[in-house]
């Protein structure tokens, strides 16, 4: 079985990514090490602790800042990166709403 994803067999080519948007296929090609693939892991990170900590000050729910990348962000990168069909803001309401209804 031959696959372009690890673990899926062999690997036979580059990932084709034209169709990413820039910013992301930057993040994910700028450099080898995964340097800039991690800044833009900890900046979101960064950016959930504050929304969760404000929600959290009014009083609402919040998980915690894993929960919400593992339920929230990751589906919606890999809509992004692989399934870009049904990617709309219902979509990402629905991810949202199902994290904190737990």
């Amino acid at each position: 079985m031959r696959s372009g994803c690890p673990g899926g067999g062999h690997r036979t080519r580059r990932p084709r990514l034209s169709g990413v948007r820039p910013d992301i296929r930057d993040a994910l090609l700028g450099d080898p090490d995964g340097g800039n693939a991690g800044q833009c892991s900890a900046y979101a990170a960064e950016q959930i602790d504050v929304i969760l900590r404000r929600a959290s000050e009014r009083g609402e729910p919040a998980p915690d800042a894993e929960t919400v990348i593992d339920q929230v962000v990751a589906p919606m990168m890999y809509r992004i990166l692989f399934r870009p069909d049904g990617l709309d803001a219902a979509y990402a309401h629905r991810l949202v709403a199902g994290v904190l209804s737990r």
